[in-house]
C-alpha cells in the first residue's frame, strides 16, 4: 500500500530538516501531524509556521480540511495559467505537474543542490524509474515512492515562491503526500 508522507525543507539551503511517513495514520491524524510539523519550523520574520503543500489526491483533501480545522495559517495554493490564486489549498498531482516536480527533483539531485540525510527518501530516489513499456515513473516493483513525491511537491513549490533572502531567511516548508492505506 501508500504511505502518506512530508519531507520538511530548508529553503535557504535546500536542506530535508524532517520526514514524516506512515502507513496507519487517518488523513485526520495526518492532517494533525502536519499541523505540528509546521507550527514546530515556526518562521520567526514572517510570524507564520511553514508553508505546507498537501497533494490533492486520494485523502489529500480530508488533510487539508483537519489543517484548516485546526486554523493552520499557512497552506500553500496553486495557481491559474493567468497567474490567479486557486481557491483550493494543495498541490495537483496531474500530467502538466507531475512531471515538473520529476523535473524540478531532478535537477537538483543533479546539481547537487539539496541535502539529504534520511535513508529512506535516498532509498526511494534509487527505485524511482520510468517503464520502459509504458513511459510512467514511479516506484520499481515492491518499491515505494511517496517521500520522493513529497520531496518532488515541496521543490516543486520552493521554485514556484518568491523568498526574500532579508526578509524570509529561515523559509521552511512542507511538502506532503497523503495516501491511505486501507
Amino acid at each position: 500500500g501508500n504511505d502518506s508522507a512530508a519531507t520538511m525543507i530548508r529553503r535557504d539551503t535546500l536542506t530535508v530538516c524532517a520526514t514524516l511517513v506512515s502507513n496507519e495514520l487517518t488523513p485526520a491524524e495526518f492532517g494533525l501531524q502536519l499541523f505540528r510539523l509546521g507550527n514546530t519550523y515556526w518562521q520567526s520574520l514572517l510570524d507564520q509556521p511553514a508553508l505546507v503543500a498537501v497533494e490533492q489526491m486520494n485523502h489529500g483533501h480530508a488533510v487539508v480540511q483537519k489543517l484548516q480545522e485546526l486554523g493552520y495559517k499557512n497552506l500553500w495554493r496553486g495557481h491559474t495559467p493567468a497567474g490567479n490564486e486557486l481557491a483550493v489549498p494543495g498541490f495537483k498531482t496531474n500530467p502538466q505537474t507531475r512531471p515538473a516536480l520529476e523535473g524540478e527533483l531532478l535537477e537538483a539531485v543533479r546539481k547537487n543542490a539539496i541535502v539529504v540525510n534520511d535513508y529512506r527518501i535516498v532509498e526511494q530516489l534509487f527505485s524511482y524509474v520510468r517503464n520502459p513499456r509504458t513511459q510512467k515513473t514511479g516506484a520499481a516493483r515492491g518499491k515505494k515512492d511517496d517521500l520522493v513525491l513529497a520531496l518532488g511537491i515541496g521543490l516543486y513549490v520552493h521554485a514556484r515562491e518568491l523568498m526574500d533572502p532579508v526578509t524570509d531567511p529561515n523559509l521552511i516548508h512542507v511538502g506532503a503526500r497523503e495516501r491511505l492505506v486501507v
